[in-house]
């Protein structure tokens, strides 16, 4: 990757950390995220268009949910049994975001996991369009973890601005064990804006580089699955 193409991705990377765009600081004036390299996912429009050509456009229906929410799922595949099952495509509309599951996750504790690093994604992007911390969250997500979403509020609040518009998140189980389970994901933002005094308007960085790649990682509590840690790419896209 090229010094500009970093210095974009960089930018993106930023802007989804919730600091550093739209405001006079440089990007990623508050604390830096970490930068990992995880194994890139497959695009998330990709498997969009890919279950669309194969099962054409299903009528979204109820699905189980670990938590509160507007969720609405839609199978992305007609139920033929000779076709092979597609992966379970879950929007939430109130918060902006789309979850693109994986095709089955075998493990429990594993997808156990997984569904509630999907209920931490839906509440944080519902909070960054409030700039509202959600009580949910205190429940989904380690106090160190929590602290640091607070800060990144409080980095918005602060420059005056708020997060609309849409993300598509394409996780998957990267690793898995008894008490700690990672999360890699795929994560299209070309749909983010950003809203402040002088109105509405993309993401920085978003147009040149709306995907990247990132990892969750989440411990097994007295109380259930959390979140303890998130990362984002700055080098590597999907």
């Amino acid at each position: 990757m090229d010094v500009r193409a970093s210095a974009t991705a960089a930018t993106l990377v930023a802007v989804l950390t919730a600091c550093g765009s739209g405001a006079d600081d440089s990007p990623g004036s508050e604390e830096p995220a970490d930068q990992t390299r995880p194994e890139a996912a497959p695009s998330a429009s990709t498997q969009a268009s890919t279950a669309s050509t194969q099962g054409g456009t299903a009528s979204p229906g109820p699905a189980p949910t670990t938590g509160g929410g507007d969720r609405s799922a839609a199978p992305a595949s007609g139920q033929d049994s000779g076709r092979e099952p597609q992966p379970e495509v879950r929007v939430f509309d109130e918060a902006g975001v789309t979850v693109i599951m994986p095709d089955e996750v075998a493990d429990e504790s594993a997808a156990a996991a997984l569904d509630v690093y999907t209920d931490y994604l839906v509440e944080w992007r519902r909070s960054l369009r409030v700039v509202q911390l959600s009580d949910r969250l205190r429940g989904l997500a380690a106090q160190p973890r929590i602290d640091r979403l607070q800060g990144s509020l409080d980095y918005q609040r602060r420059h005056g601005i708020r997060y609309g518009g849409e993300v598509t998140v394409e996780p998957y189980v990267e690793g898995a064990s008894e008490n700690v389970v990672t999360i890699g994901f795929c994560i299209d933002a070309a749909e983010l804006v950003v809203i402040d005094d002088d109105g509405e308007r993309p993401a920085d960085g978003v147009e040149q580089s709306p995907r990247t790649t990132g990892r969750a990682e989440l411990n097994r509590t007295e109380t259930g699955w959390q979140v303890t840690d998130e990362v984002f790419s700055a080098e590597e896209t999907c």
